[in-house]
């Protein structure tokens, strides 16, 4: 049986959350109230500028006080207050158990952050916990509009279990085939195996969605330390390979590594996304206030 842990933001990073936003750089849904508030004009209580009433304004937002003072009638324009629907893609592969912390744990601890942030600000929610299958892969699909179905959202990620091998490359394809809704997409994976992505990203971006990929990393994978030999197995092939390290080889792993991780950079960059590699080892509350507030993902 899996070992259980609790999502549930403790009483320090909630009270950080609760004066967090997610950033979106588009506009949400025209239809939708919510909490975030846009430059256009709307229907909030929040006044955003005054302006001289012509015939056919709505009469209840005359400003009879400045009537009273101008001896003219002005009305209240109000900021508009829209919901951005956010969209999460948590990677659910064998891959993601590697590490310690495992990387799916992490993984499911950012995706409870960013559930709550949304959420919170009534922004829908959609996630995809996406799992390797033999032949084609599968998503798990959730829906939450709410902050009271926070112990709801909590409850699916908890159920989740990584499994199997999983092409990412198809899954953004098939994402890409959903409906134009704009707002937030947000991945949560650690890439592998290694695939091409600037296709797949720059068809989620002209659906209208402003895109963040986490990319998730192990300190075993971004410090490997090796003592003599060793039998490599990959988690989502099972395929072992007999290894003795010495340094030439860890420099070339390396190497590597960053080459990968400057591949995915380039390729968010080429289509206006941001890309944010993530040491699973980092606290949730350093990485919300120190990274994710310089990439404007957050903002207070």
């Amino acid at each position: 049986m899996a070992r259980q842990f609790s999502l549930w933001p403790d009483s320090r990073l909630l009270e950080l959350l609760r004066r967090l936003h997610l950033s979106v750089g588009r506009a949400g849904f025209p239809w939708a109230e919510g909490r975030r508030r846009f430059g256009l004009r709307g229907a909030s209580m929040e006044i955003a500028d005054f302006r001289a009433y012509v015939q056919g304004d709505d009469l209840s937002h005359i400003d009879w006080k400045a009537l009273a003072r101008l001896d003219q009638l002005v009305v209240r324009l109000f900021h508009a207050r829209r919901a951005a629907p956010v969209t999460l893609l948590l990677d659910a592969s064998a891959s993601m158990a590697f590490g310690r912390p495992r990387k799916f744990d992490f993984a499911r601890s950012l995706a409870a952050a960013i559930g709550f942030l949304a959420l919170h600000h009534q922004d829908p929610l959609r996630v995809l916990s996406v799992t390797g299958e033999p032949v084609s892969p599968a998503a798990r699909r959730a829906e939450f509009s709410a902050v009271c179905s926070l112990p709801m959202l909590l409850a699916h990620l908890l159920g989740l279990e990584p499994r199997g091998r999983l092409d990412m490359g198809a899954v953004l394809e098939s994402a890409v085939a959903g409906p134009r809704s704009g707002g937030i997409f947000i991945i949560i994976s650690d890439f592998f195996p290694p695939g091409d992505w600037s296709r797949p990203l720059r068809r989620l971006r002209a659906g209208g969605r402003d895109i963040v990929l986490l990319h998730t990393l192990a300190p075993q994978e971004l410090r490997p330390e090796f003592s003599g030999p060793q039998r490599l197995r990959d988690s989502e092939s099972g395929a072992v390979l007999p290894l003795t390290p010495n340094r030439r080889l860890i420099r070339e792993y390396q190497r590597r590594l960053d080459a990968y991780i400057n591949q995915l950079a380039v390729a968010a960059r080429g289509v206006g996304a941001i890309y944010l590699p993530v040491d699973t080892s980092t606290l949730l509350e350093n990485l919300l206030l120190r990274d994710w507030r310089h990439r404007r993902i957050v903002r207070l």
